[in-house]
């Protein structure tokens, strides 16, 4: 694959759509996650703000905090939009019936050979 004057990333994410979708719906989670930070952050929810800049250092505790929000965010978003995807038609995933005539596996019951006793 030969990168393009954009950048290898956009060759990257135009050759594979689903990658492209995935990087999107990520990118969505981890924005909404962002502002669930900054809106806990500015109204001090619960005393959040104060705790986390009256520590030693406060930015190792906001990026600790994004990083579990956008994870969180980032991969809900994700997954939902892989669950909401439409079928396309395929037979991937569905049971294939099998010809006439030919074998099928059938559960059979075996007598045990050990002894049961109760305690």
């Amino acid at each position: 694959m030969s990168a393009s004057p954009r950048g290898p990333v956009r060759t990257l994410l135009r050759a594979n759509p689903l990658l492209a979708f995935l990087a999107l719906h990520i990118g969505i989670g981890a924005a909404v996650a962002a502002g669930v930070v900054a809106l806990l952050l500015v109204g001090d929810v619960a005393g959040l703000r104060t705790l986390v800049f009256a520590s030693d250092e406060p930015l190792v505790a906001v990026v600790m905090l994004g990083s579990g929000f956008i994870i969180t965010f980032a991969s809900a978003t994700a997954g939902s939009a892989v669950m909401g995807l439409r079928d396309t038609g395929g037979t991937g995933g569905r049971r294939q019936r099998r010809p006439a005539g030919t074998m099928a596996a059938v559960a059979a019951r075996a007598p045990s050979t050990r002894s049961r006793r109760v305690l």
